[in-house]
């Protein structure tokens, strides 16, 4: 097993594990994920952002096997914050704590004092997931329209790290 960054080379492998994603996709934006959406992960970044910035790891059971992924954006909204835009466990790997491996890493590799996500409202089963790694819901809510042109609401939730020198 191990972490590595994801490369373009990697698609097919991302485009699987989206595949088997526990019905993800179709909760959060609507409609099943497709070959767009492993552009997006590779490439989308918020407008103002560097490339620098995009982060995007998979955590690799052998050469063939992608059993996780995440995407992270670094000193984003704001300097000193990451954000956490998708941690994705394949389906048929859950509960084997490769989510909790591949977040640990993040915070290994990437550290920041505050790390950010969003908990879409028809995902949100997945919020004990992020309390159970410490992080908590903020009061802040935002407006989200889903790909399939659905209202939703994102819950913002937030783990702060104490720093050491």
């Amino acid at each position: 097993m191990h972490i590595a960054p994801l490369r373009a080379r990697d698609r097919l492998r991302i485009a699987e594990l989206l595949r088997h994603d526990h019905g993800y996709a179709v909760r959060v934006n609507g409609v099943p994920s497709d070959e767009s959406d492993v552009d997006d992960l590779l490439t989308s970044r918020p407008a103002g952002t560097s490339p620098d910035q995009l982060h995007s790891f998979g955590l690799w059971l052998d050469e063939a096997s992608l059993a996780a992924l995440a995407v992270v954006m670094v000193d984003w909204p704001q300097a000193g914050q990451n954000w956490v835009g998708l941690l994705q466990a394949d389906s048929r790997h859950s509960g084997q704590g490769h989510g909790r491996r591949l977040h640990d890493e993040l915070l290994r590799r990437l550290p920041s004092a505050c790390w950010r996500l969003a908990v879409v409202d028809s995902n949100a089963e997945a919020i004990s997931f992020w309390e159970r790694l410490g992080y908590r819901l903020t009061e802040e809510r935002k407006p989200w329209t889903s790909p399939a042109g659905e209202q939703r609401t994102a819950l913002i939730m937030e783990l702060s790290i104490p720093q050491t020198d």
